[in-house]
């Protein structure tokens, strides 16, 4: 589980946070079931800890890699992790890196590798904020998609790099290709859930450019979005790609296999109504009272309404434990 120690917000802000999600990023669902849907999937296709070495291009935010987030159960089931990303998600390891990562694969194996860049839910509902713990200010996730679209806006986009950029270069060519989706981001409804949506398809252009399967086994593809979501909800995740690749360049569409989440909605509060006081019956007056008729006649007790039960929160799944390859 989460050990974020953050403030925790009413329950109708954190409905705000969850009417955002299923609004801007429909399809997803608490980490814990797609997690489970992707264990589901995979494994009845023949995929196993044993046979499969998984690797995560997830951005090194440290709100990515919580106990309950997507990234860690799933290094929790497959048994190891071979971390590809950078800022914003983007697998700057390059072609060298997923090299390096593919000449570990168990023999005659898999390869599986998770992408998401990410965005933050503030418990009002504001998109592209997080309230981090130990700050009493909202802060911005992901800050590095944020702060590059904002020099975009401001024109800095079209400077020339300078000598001194290398040292801080994911962050520069994550500017430039922002700048690319300007138009777009500035035409969307939600600019914040528009740079996160724009981020996936720079993420997964670059995915598509260094990864393939290895020589005797199937590389598997997870794409999407990862959504920081406030407490006391698990983060949220939106699958977007799921894939497999074979040696022969075949590519198998998975994604419709994943069963979608069912949305818990809060029920309208509906008062009971008391039964009314029961009331003894009678007695005729040309009948003589006996026993029986006097048991008859004792009052029933007040029956008081009972209290309607508190909508169950969305589900969270206890991670599994760590499973290793013999």
């Amino acid at each position: 589980m989460s050990t974020r120690a953050a403030k925790k917000p009413k329950q109708e802000d954190i409905q705000a946070a969850l009417d955002q999600v299923h609004k801007f990023f429909p399809g997803s669902g608490p980490s814990s079931h797609i997690h489970a849907e992707v264990e589901r999937v995979l494994s009845a296709d023949g995929f196993t800890p044993e046979n499969t070495l998984f690797a995560c291009s997830v951005c090194v935010d440290e709100i990515n890699h919580e106990d309950d987030d997507i990234t860690c159960l799933l290094k929790s089931f497959w048994g190891e992790c071979f971390y590809l990303g950078g800022l914003a998600g983007v697998p700057f390891v390059g072609k060298t890196g997923f090299s390096a990562f593919s000449h570990h694969c168990p023999e005659d194996g898999n390869l599986f590798v998770l992408f998401a860049p990410h965005v933050g839910i503030a418990p009002n509902g504001s998109i592209g904020k997080y309230a981090r713990a130990g700050q009493s200010d909202l802060d911005n996730a992901c800050g590095a998609a944020v702060g590059a679209f904002k020099a975009v806006e401001a024109g800095q986009a079209a400077a020339a790099p300078g000598a001194e950029d290398y040292l801080d270069s994911q962050f520069v060519w994550i500017r430039g290709q922002l700048a690319a989706h300007k138009d777009k981001i500035l035409a969307a409804e939600d600019k914040q859930a528009a740079i996160a949506q724009c981020m996936f398809q720079i993420v997964k252009d670059f995915v598509e450019k260094i990864t393939h399967a290895p020589k005797k086994g199937r590389l598997v593809i997870l794409g999407g979005i990862q959504i920081n979501m406030p407490q006391p909800s698990e983060d949220f995740f939106q699958p977007l790609l799921f894939e497999i690749h074979d040696k022969d360049g075949k590519v198998t569409d998975i994604l419709p296999q994943m069963k979608a989440h069912e949305r818990v909605k809060k029920p309208a509060e509906k008062k009971a109504e008391p039964k009314a006081k029961a009331t003894p019956k009678k007695k005729k007056a040309e009948e003589a009272p006996t026993a029986a008729s006097d048991a008859a006649a004792e009052p029933k007790a007040k029956v008081t309404p009972k209290k309607k039960a508190a909508a169950a929160p969305e589900a969270v799944a206890e991670p599994k434990a760590k499973r290793t390859r013999k």
